[in-house]
């Protein structure tokens, strides 16, 4: 898995991933911590979540076109170097006393939406830089950085909220949106192939089209997208309920909650780790992930029921739960990575962005709405019951893999 870092191209993108997750880990625990400082809601946190997936289901498909028709170096440059500037509004707004919800919520909005051109970007330029039967290892690389980064970032950010506040932690978020943009604009990114292109916006309709009925009429890849929808609509909320179940029920700090969420990237590391270096069967390994997050959330959930009648001290039940939350990450790493490597391997070069654009599209179609039922629910029954019906739910979902000969036949 290692010999793909050999490819200096492939080592610079990895490298600008690498310290733009940890600014993003930062970004999470310090929005999270900034939202409940300023307003104490659960609904103002899956509105803040909700707001920040619209740009993906509102430029998702002309996202996708333009990375198919223009050079997805420039893309992602582009964006980072927009981000790096869009973030710092938030600092600076707190040091002069102006900062309001509304600024906070347009930031959401804005970064958002570079991640809209940047993600698809991203992903489509992997098999342009490595081989074919690298793709694995890239790709589990590739989860790999995201969950060593994320773990630092969210064990740093947690540190940093604490120390210097939510607002100011956004200065570092810049930071790492820079150095990526530093990283990303080395790459020597070659002529690809391309699909004929007239004016812009007849363009932009007519492949919008193209990819449309592309996907469609591929029952695999289609299959493949339903799958990632239908996951992100039950895990969703956990990014709403976990700092809430942190913050307000067991009433513990902002370094717990880095230090807990850190632990799903742990989880991630162990998962793609074994991916990048084990030939696996990827519809088993898709089944079999989905199956092992609904497990483990029921798992969290029952270890908290069981304490509160067992009277565990603070320290040990953290332990339990935190080991929980390594299982959903682990779980989540057999899920993603196959989905990713058989997208890529399957789709032409020449739609593959539109094809990741949907995937994104598909994956959050429904998550501003289970945000903000989330938000409701939240209050009205509480963290747990929540958290067990989701487990619940995801582990029956799992047996959709199962049942499908598409996806049990793919290696």
């Amino acid at each position: 898995m290692l010999k793909t870092l050999k490819n200096s191209d492939f080592l610079k993108l990895w490298l600008g991933q690498l310290v733009s997750r940890v600014g993003d880990g930062i970004h999470e625990i310090a929005l999270a911590w900034l939202v409940l400082e300023l307003t104490g809601s659960a609904l103002s946190m899956g509105a803040i979540l909700a707001v920040s997936i619209t740009p993906n289901l509102l430029f998702g498909l002309p996202a996708g076109v333009l990375v198919d028709r223009f050079n997805r170096k420039r893309i992602m440059v582009l964006a980072d170097l927009a981000r790096t500037l869009i973030v710092l509004v938030i600092p600076i707004s707190y040091t002069l006393g102006v900062l309001q919800m509304w600024m906070i919520f347009a930031v959401a909005f804005l970064t958002s939406t570079a991640e809209a051109f940047a993600g698809p970007a991203r992903l489509s330029s992997i098999p342009n830089l490595v081989k074919g039967d690298n793709l694995d290892p890239a790709n589990s690389l590739v989860q790999i950085t995201k969950a060593v980064s994320s773990l630092f970032g969210l064990s740093l950010g947690g540190a940093v909220v604490a120390v210097f506040g939510p607002a100011n932690s956004f200065f570092l978020d810049s930071l790492s949106f820079f150095l990526s943009t530093v990283f990303i604009s080395l790459i020597a990114y070659g002529t690809v192939s391309r699909e004929g292109a007239e004016s812009l916006l007849r363009d932009v309709l007519v492949k919008i089209k193209g990819g449309l009925s592309y996907v469609v009429n591929d029952p695999f890849i289609k299959q493949l997208i339903i799958i990632a929808a239908g996951l992100n609509f039950i895990m969703a909320p956990i990014n709403v309920i976990l700092p809430f179940f942190i913050k307000e029920t067991l009433g513990l700090s902002a370094i717990v909650y880095g230090s807990m969420t850190a632990c799903l990237s742990v989880g991630t590391f162990a998962g793609s780790m074994i991916i990048g270096n084990v030939t696996v069967h990827r519809g088993k390994s898709l089944g079999s992930g989905i199956l092992g997050i609904g497990a483990s959330l029921v798992l969290f959930a029952g270890v908290f029921l069981l304490s509160q009648g067992f009277l565990l001290p603070t320290i040990i039940m953290i332990g339990i739960l935190s080991t929980a939350l390594v299982g959903v990450g682990m779980s989540s790493s057999f899920t993603n990575v196959p989905i990713i490597t058989l997208l890529q391997k399957t789709t032409e070069d020449s739609k593959r962005g539109r094809v990741m654009s949907m995937v994104n599209m598909g994956a959050m179609a429904a998550m501003p709405l289970a945000y903000g039922f989330t938000g409701f629910l939240l209050e009205q029954v509480g963290a747990i019951p929540l958290i067990f019906g989701i487990g619940t739910l995801t582990a029956i979902g799992s047996t959709a893999c199962f049942r499908s000969r598409e996806i049990m036949s793919a290696r």
